[in-house]
């Protein structure tokens, strides 16, 4: 199915890269084949509303039939063509679609920046910290990074916090797409 185009995007739609929100434009009685019933109540629906639907995965707009990504759509509106790459929310909040958020990344890039991957899972620990499981070590906190397919231990230490430090450090050493 062929994309839309920009002319018929910004027909339909207004986006504000300062908050990443799209509202819908008021839609011409053509756009419902002269059904005018259809018409009036899409337009007191919609207009002037906040377009797009909130899912587990991303925030989507549906225009003539066809489901987009938002923050791919924000990117289509503001620079003019389709990005190549991945489109990356640099906070890590994948329903902050505002312009200054979002970023083209490859795979690895975008895969670097994801948050909650390495978080301890049964204790509330920082990201890329892990408690050692045998009790009574001085440093029971050991830290670890992902980087070009290969995990890098970072060491053992005596607090989450040290630990935590470690894998900073290391994050903005390694990953060029870090935003911590």
């Amino acid at each position: 199915m062929k994309r839309i185009s920009l002319a018929r995007l910004r027909q339909v739609l207004h986006y504000d890269p300062d908050n990443g929100v799209f509202t819908w434009h008021p839609r011409g009685l053509e756009d419902f084949d002269g059904d005018e019933r259809r018409w009036r109540s899409w337009n007191t629906q919609h207009a002037g509303r906040p377009a797009g639907c909130s899912t587990l995965r991303y925030t989507n707009i549906r225009i003539d039939g066809k489901t987009y990504w938002s923050h791919r759509v924000a990117w289509f509106y503001t620079h003019g063509h389709w990005p190549n790459g991945i489109i990356d929310h640099r906070n890590g909040d994948k329903y902050d679609n505002r312009l200054d958020n979002l970023r083209v990344v490859c795979p690895m890039g975008n895969a670097e920046n994801r948050r909650a991957l390495m978080r301890g899972k049964k204790e509330d620990l920082p990201i890329g910290v892990f408690k050692m499981p045998r009790p009574g070590l001085p440093n029971p906190y050991m830290a670890r990074i992902a980087a070009r397919g290969a995990r890098k231990y970072l060491g053992c230490f005596p607090t989450p916090e040290a630990a935590s430090a470690a894998y900073l450090a290391a994050k903005r050493e390694l990953h060029e797409s870090n935003t911590l």
